[in-house]
C-alpha cells in the first residue's frame, strides 16, 4: 500500500536528509532553504562554513579548484528560507554530489535542476550535470542543454537562466554530479530548487505535524538543568510495519538538521497499523542555546519515511551552563617519535550549570599554531562535577611548536570551553620517512604546477634489487583517499576526492628496470618543462619514461575511492582517461592536487599501501610512513627526495 504522512498546512514539496545507510525515496525535493547561511566551503578549502561536511545530503569536492581568496566558495548563500547553492571564481571545478537516491521500483523518474549565472562568463565557465541511475558506476552528461552549452559541458559562458530537465529514468539508485567552474572574482554561478520525481514508486513517506499541546515559545535552564515537555500533535494516511518508531528530531538554533537532537519518540501499537496519529512526547534539552529559527521533523522507521520541517519556533536559554579551562601542566612537553615517546600532563577546569549523567569532558589539542581546524583528543573525564582535572597525554608525534592550545568539551549538555593559555611541545626527534622493503613504485617527485595552473605531474622511481626487472602493472597511483587525513571524522580540506589511475595490462609494464624514472603528466595542460613524450624509452634509451596521462598504458576510474568517505579501490571499472580535456583539469581530475594540502601516493595492484607523501595544512597527516614534506600551501611547489 502506498504509504503517506503528511504535514497539513505546511511545506507540500519536502527535503529528504540521508542518514547512514537510510536511502531517500521519490518524491525529493533539496531547494537549500534548511542550511545556516553560508554553508559550504570558502577560501583556502579549510574555512569550513556551516558546519560542512557532517550528515547532509550531499558533499562538495574542491580538491581540483583554486580558492586562493577568502572571498572564494563553493557554498549555500542567501538566507534560511530563500537558500542556493552558489560557486564564485573557482578556479578549476568544485563538483557538487547528491548521496544515493533509491528509485529501485520506479518509472520514468524525472529530475529538474535550476541554474543561474551573474556577471560576464567565457567560454571556459561553465555548470555541467551528469547522473548516475546505478548507483555511481557509470555517469550519463547532459550536454549542450537547450543550446547554451557545448560538445562537453551542460551550460556555458552567458547561459543567463536556465531549468535543465532530465526524464524518462529508471534503474536502482539515481545519484547527481554537479560541476562548477569559473575564473573571476565577478562571476558567479548558481544551482537551486532540484527535484526529483517518479511514478509507481514504493514506500513514498511524508509527515504531518498538526501542532504542540504546549506551544513554543519553549525555555531551556542549562543551570538548573531542566528543559520544557510538551508533545508533537500528528496525523498520518498508509499503514506502517510492526516495530515502526516516529522520532520526533529538533534542528539547531540556525533551522540545521546538520546534527539534529533527538527530543522525542514514538513507539508500540500507537506507531503502527493503518493511519496511526497521537502525540509524541517531547523534551527540550536544558542546555539548549538561544535561538528563533528552530524547527523540527518527525523520521518513521518501518518503513523509512521523513517530513518537511515544522515552522520556525524560538527556544531560550535562560542560565546558560559553561566550561572554563584552566592550568595545563606541566608545559613544556618533551615527545620523541622515533622512540615512541608520549608525554603526560593534567587540565584543570572548572563549569556551570548541571551536566547529565552519562557526560564525558573531552580535552581537545590545537595545532602548533593554535587552530582547532582538525582537533586531537588528547584525555577525558567521565563526569557530572563542575571541576576537576582530567589527565592528558601528548601524541608522539607531535611537532615542535610553541602556540599549542586545549579547551575541554562536555559531550551532556554539549559544550564547548574556554582556550586555555598557549604552551609548548618539543619534539626530540621527528620520524624519519622511509622506504618501502619490496620490489615496487616509489614517489620520486612531483609539481603542483606553477602559480594558479595546473601543469602537474608526478614522477615515480622503480624499487627492488639493483638489475632486477619489475612488474609494475595494476599499481594504483592516487591522491589522497583518507589515509593521509588527521581527523578520525571528517575528511574536509584534505584533498580526498574520487577516482584514481593504475597502470594498464599493457606488456611493457610487465619488466621494468630497477632504478628506472616513470612520469604521468596533466595532457590537458602540459607542464612546459617537461622533457619530450617518450611513453616506452625508446625515443632517448636512458631509463626515463615521460607518459601522458591519457595513453592506453595507463587506466583510470572515475568513483572509486568515493570521497570523502570510502578507501576502497574495488569494484571499480576502468577505460584510458578522454582525450577530450575540456578545461584545464579535464581527466586529471582523480590525480589532482589540492594547493592547500593533499598526498601523493602508490598502492599495490591489491589495493594496499605501498608509498607516499604529503603536504600542507593540519587536514593532512603523514600518512602511515610520517612522510609529510612541509605544512605550508602547495601552490607552484615543486617536491623531490634528496
Amino acid at each position: 500500500m502506498f504509504k503517506q504522512i503528511n504535514f497539513i498546512g505546511l511545506i507540500a514539496f519536502f527535503t529528504l536528509f540521508f542518514c547512514n545507510s537510510v536511502l531517500a525515496q521519490l518524491p525529493v525535493s533539496e531547494n537549500f532553504d534548511s542550511y545556516p547561511i553560508p554553508f559550504g566551503i570558502q577560501g583556502s578549502g579549510v574555512n569550513n562554513v556551516g558546519g560542512y561536511p557532517a550528515a547532509q545530503p550531499w558533499t562538495i569536492d574542491v580538491s581540483a579548484a583554486s580558492l586562493t581568496a577568502t572571498s572564494d566558495f563553493g557554498q549555500v548563500n542567501g538566507a534560511i528560507g530563500a537558500g542556493y547553492f552558489e560557486v564564485r571564481d573557482s578556479d578549476g571545478p568544485i563538483v557538487w554530489l547528491s548521496s544515493p537516491i533509491d528509485i529501485n521500483g520506479c518509472s520514468n523518474v524525472t529530475f529538474s535542476i535550476d541554474l543561474e549565472e551573474l556577471g560576464t562568463m567565457e567560454a571556459a565557465d561553465y555548470i555541467h550535470i551528469e547522473y548516475s541511475t546505478n548507483n555511481g558506476a557509470t555517469f550519463t552528461g547532459i550536454f549542450n542543454w537547450t543550446g547554451l552549452g557545448s560538445g562537453t559541458r551542460t551550460v556555458i559562458d552567458d547561459f543567463g537562466t536556465t531549468t535543465v530537465t532530465q526524464a524518462g529514468l529508471s534503474g536502482t539508485f539515481l545519484i547527481l554530479r554537479v560541476s562548477f567552474n569559473c575564473n573571476a572574482g565577478g562571476e558567479r554561478l548558481r544551482m537551486d530548487n532540484i527535484n526529483i520525481t517518479g511514478t509507481g514508486c514504493p514506500g513514498a513517506v511524508v509527515i504531518n505535524n498538526l501542532g504542540y499541546t504546549l506551544v513554543p515559545p519553549f525555555n531551556a535552564n542549562c543551570a538548573a538543568g531542566t528543559g520544557t515537555a510538551s508533545n508533537v500533535v500528528f496525523s498520518t494516511t498508509g499503514t506502517f510495519n510492526v516495530g515502526n518508531n516516529f522520532v520526533v528530531q529538533l534542528s539547531d538554533a540556525a533551522g540545521s538538521f546538520i546534527t539534529p537532537t533527538v527530543i522525542g519518540t514514538l513507539s508500540g501499537v500507537l506507531a503502527e497499523g493503518a493511519n496511526p496519529s497521537g502525540n509524541i512526547p517531547i523534551s527540550i534539552p536544558s542546555g539548549t542555546p538561544t535561538g528563533a529559527n528552530y524547527v523540527i521533523r518527525i523520521l518513521s522507521t518501518n518503513p523509512p519515511g521523513l517530513s518537511s520541517t515544522s515552522a520556525a519556533f524560538t527556544i531560550t536559554q535562560t542560565a546558560p551552563c559553561s566550561i572554563t579551562t584552566g592550568a595545563v601542566a606541566t608545559s613544556p612537553f618533551v615527545v620523541n617519535c622515533t622512540t615512541s615517546t608520549t608525554a603526560t600532563g593534567t587540565v584543570a577546569f572548572t563549569s556551570t550549570g548541571i551536566f547529565n549523567a552519562g557526560n564525558i569532558y573531552t580535552v581537545e589539542l590545537s595545532d602548533a599554531t593554535g587552530s582547532f581546524a582538525a582537533p586531537l583528543n588528547i584525555g577525558t573525564l567521565a563526569s557530572t562535577a563542575n571541576s576537576g582535572s582530567i589527565p592528558i597525554t601528548i601524541p608522539f608525534t607531535s611537532i615542535t611548536g610553541a602556540g599549542y592550545v586545549v579547551r575541554v568539551i562536555s559531550s551532556d549538555p554539549a559544550m564547548v570551553g574556554s582556550t586555555s593559555a598557549a604552551f609548548t611541545i618539543t619534539q626530540m626527534a621527528q620520524c624519519l620517512p622511509s622506504i618501502p622493503n619490496t620490489s615496487g613504485l616509489i614517489i620520486n617527485e612531483f609539481s603542483n604546477g606553477p602559480s594558479g595552473t595546473a601543469q602537474e605531474y608526478y614522477e615515480f622511481v622503480v624499487a627492488g634489487e639493483c638489475g632486477n626487472l619489475v612488474d609494475i602493472r595494476g599499481f594504483i597511483l592516487d591522491d589522497n583517499n583518507g589515509t593521509f587525513t588527521t581527523s578520525t571524522t571528517t575528511t574536509t580540506g584534505s584533498g580526498v576526492a574520487g577516482g584514481h589511475f593504475r597502470f594498464s595490462n599493457d606488456p611493457q609494464w610487465a619488466n621494468i628496470p630497477v632504478g628506472s624514472l616513470i612520469v604521468i603528466y596533466n595532457n590537458c595542460d602540459r607542464n612546459p618543462a617537461l622533457p619530450a613524450d617518450d611513453p616506452s624509452d625508446l625515443i632517448i634509451v636512458d631509463s626515463l619514461y615521460v607518459v601522458p596521462h591519457t595513453s592506453n598504458l595507463f587506466e583510470s576510474c572515475t568513483t572509486r575511492p568515493t570521497a570523502p568517505s570510502d578507501s576502497s579501490y574495488t569494484p571499480c571499472t576502468y577505460s584510458t582517461a578522454s582525450a577530450a580535456c575540456g578545461t584545464s583539469i579535464g581527466s586529471w581530475g582523480p590525480l589532482g592536487l589540492r594547493n592547500q594540502g593533499d598526498a601523493i601516493q602508490v598502492r599495490s595492484p591489491n589495493g594496499a599501501y605501498f608509498h607516499g607523501i604529503s603536504y600542507g595544512n593540519s587536514s593532512i597527516s603523514g600518512g602511515p610512513d610520517n612522510t609529510k614534506l612541509f605544512t605550508t600551501n602547495g601552490s607552484g611547489i615543486v617536491g623531490w627526495f634528496n
